[in-house]
């Protein structure tokens, strides 16, 4: 008897991507570059 069943679950995380140096800061401030992380990926 299983209690918890899952199926393809996956588990994504959007993560600020920071440039280097000030001016990098400045264009981060204006405009934001995001990258996606997966923490678990089709987990059953």
């Amino acid at each position: 008897m299983r209690i918890i069943e899952t199926t393809d679950l996956t588990k994504k995380y959007k993560r600020y991507k920071k440039q280097e140096g000030i001016i990098g800061s400045i264009k981060g401030l204006v405009r934001r570059e995001y990258e996606e992380k997966i923490a678990v990926g089709n987990l059953n």
